[in-house]
């Protein structure tokens, strides 16, 4: 009980507490196995005493508030689709830049999540967890929004070539 009590009191979070609480009964029930102690300290514990981690809520944004935001963002501006993705897909920010044409299936309509922009900004083949390698389906909106995206940086590709033939 003391120990829970001073992590708490230290400030730390409800999901942190309980695994250094799993981390110490798991140690004490080796203990007990192997015979170095008679009875696990944490069988005295009540229930009510055992730390549970604490969900917080989670504030979605409405469908107007989703319009709004979007409807902020100028259409031709090449950030936009960032946004779109994160929103519409549900995609990790890791996930969105590391994002590549050939990750996307225009006629199944499907988004293959194949690597991740990672920690100072490394490619990493694969998403961080086995369930995170996947494929999103993608509604009829983010598909006509990712068409206009590859336009808008094909037409700044055609751009960058026309200014260095100048």
């Amino acid at each position: 009980q003391g120990l829970i009590r001073s992590l708490k009191a230290k400030g730390l979070a409800s999901g942190t507490v309980k695994k250094i609480y799993n981390l110490v009964q798991t140690s004490f029930r080796a203990a007990v196995k192997k015979e170095y102690i008679a009875r696990n300290p944490f069988d005295y514990l009540d229930d009510g005493e055992k730390p549970v981690v604490e969900k917080k809520k989670i504030d979605y944004w409405t469908k107007e508030e989703v319009k709004q935001f979007l409807s902020s963002i100028e259409e031709g501006d090449r950030y936009r689709i960032i946004f779109i993705l994160a929103i519409y897909t549900g995609m990790r920010r890791g996930e969105i830049l590391g994002l590549r044409w050939k990750d996307i299936n225009f006629e199944t309509a499907q988004i293959g999540i194949r690597q991740i922009l990672g920690f100072k900004g490394k490619l990493k083949d694969g998403a961080k967890t086995d369930s995170g390698n996947r494929s999103i389906a993608i509604s009829p909106y983010v598909l006509s929004e990712l068409k206009k995206h590859r336009l808008i940086i094909e037409q700044e590709k055609r751009w960058r070539t026309d200014k260095d033939e100048e």
